[in-house]
Order: structure tokens, then sequence, then C-alpha cells
């Protein structure tokens, strides 16, 4: 993830000259993680209504299925499991 963030940080700042010249990402071992989403989009295109669906678990668990416009104007459906 820190490398993720760190080429993410320098490619958005290739185009734009008000990035600071360094970004130091703090080792992952001093992260405090205080809430994460893990999804997934459906493979094939949704045409049909648009629509949103969540439900809770316990206290942090919360789960939502809904349609998300992709590029192109195309739907697709995503589930999405966030956790606190």
């Amino acid at each position: 993830m820190e490398t993720h963030l760190s080429n993410t940080i320098a490619s958005n700042c290739r185009s734009n000259d008000k990035c600071p010249s360094t970004v130091t990402i703090p080792c992952y071992r001093q992260w405090i993680v205080k809430m994460w989403h893990f999804g997934v989009d459906s493979i094939d295109e949704y045409t049909g209504k648009e629509f949103h669906v969540t439900f809770e678990e316990g206290m942090s668990d919360l789960f939502r299925i809904y349609t998300e416009r992709m590029e192109g104007n195309k739907q697709k459906v995503r589930a999405e499991h966030q956790e606190s």
C-alpha cells in the first residue's frame, strides 16, 4: 500500500507543478486503520434500474450493494463490505 500511494501521488504530481518535490509516506507499521472497504464490481454491464441497499451486521460491519456509473456512462453492480 505504501508503494501504491507513493506511485499514485508521483504520477498525479507529474502533471501538477504545485505538488511538493518530495512526498513521504509513513511506514505501514505506524498506520492506524480506522476503516477499510473491500469491494468488487460485477463483470457484466448492468442495464436495469439504479439501486442502493445498505445493511449493518454488529457494530462495525456495513454491507452495501449498489449500481455504480463507470466510464462511458455504463453501469455495473458493486458489492462492498466496510469495516470500522
